[in-house]
């Protein structure tokens, strides 16, 4: 029953870009919901675990880490994120976050985009 949050599948499809996954989940169950998702396509092989890295969000050490791995400067990425604790990690990691603030959490950082719906950022990107 895991379905992709609305407008996902049709953001990655207009996207020409790397990009990755970075979640405190198992990379099992990871690759697991790309797949019933039908997401899998999308990231390659940059699917990043907190299991891996050995530091779970709200750490940023993800981000940094998947930004290395995947040879870029944390702060030339665009982390989006769809959770408070999630948030935290995006935040300080050095990125340009997006948080798609679904539920109206509080957002304790001025830096941060909120968006409400995943077809406001092409708009946001646009704008960087």
């Amino acid at each position: 029953r895991l379905q992709p949050v609305a407008g996902v599948p049709q953001l990655l499809e207009s996207l020409d870009l790397p990009m990755a996954v970075v979640t405190s989940g198992p990379l099992p169950k990871a690759r697991r919901a790309l797949a019933v998702t039908g997401l899998d396509g999308y990231f390659d092989d940059n699917i990043y675990s907190a299991y891996e890295v050995g530091g779970w969000k709200p750490d940023p050490e993800i981000y940094r880490h998947a930004a290395r791995d995947m040879g870029f400067p944390v702060d030339c990425c665009l982390a989006v994120e769809d959770s408070p604790i999630g948030l935290e990690a995006a935040a300080t990691c050095g990125a340009v976050t997006v948080f798609l603030n679904r539920f109206a959490d509080p957002v304790p950082w001025d830096h941060v985009i909120e968006i409400t719906a995943m077809e406001e950022l092409p708009a946001v990107m646009a704008r960087l």
